[in-house]
């Protein structure tokens, strides 16, 4: 989630460092990340903004050679057949090629990909069932986890959590 300044401003600095104008000064640089995950967040900005702040957007971004891994080994090694279908149509979404409806562009989640609740406390009770007898167990807590857009909802969901326990 870097901006793309950060990756440009480090090819110019390198270039002049080594005193070589090849791309990052002809040093090979390594990235590793998500890139079909959400774009950074720029306050008071406008999603264009968003967009030309990606690393895709840079102008180094043309000499980047990128490697996708192919293997989810979390749920190979779990022999987890559930968790191996996940992992493959989560890849489908982030991929762009999950069935779509043509008119609207969208994808419809089937219930093998979420679970809809009402509140906070039936998130929790779905995600950490038995909480208040868990809570101590690190290999099960580490199967477990909510994600949130915003750090306030993490926070009241945590405060949730700890009024349950």
């Amino acid at each position: 989630m870097a901006h793309r300044t950060s990756l440009e401003a480090l090819d110019r600095t390198l270039q002049d460092l080594r005193d070589n104008t090849n791309v990052m000064g002809g040093v090979l640089l390594m990235l590793s990340g998500e890139f079909s995950q959400t774009l950074r967040v720029i306050p008071k900005s406008t999603p264009a903004d968003e967009i030309k702040a990606c690393l895709k957007k840079s102008v180094t971004w043309e000499y980047v050679k990128i490697i996708k891994l192919t293997t989810n080994v979390r749920a190979q090694i779990s022999g987890d057949e559930k968790a191996q279908e996940f992992s493959e149509k989560l890849l489908q979404v982030g991929e762009g090629t999950y069935a779509i409806y043509e008119n609207t562009c969208q994808i419809t989640l089937t219930n093998d990909l979420h679970n809809v609740v009402e509140t906070p406390e039936q998130l929790i009770n779905e995600v950490y069932p038995s909480i208040a007898e868990n809570y101590t167990n690190s290999e099960w807590l580490r199967e477990r986890i909510i994600l949130a857009t915003k750090n306030d909802i993490i926070n009241g969901i945590n405060n949730v959590i700890q009024e349950m326990i």
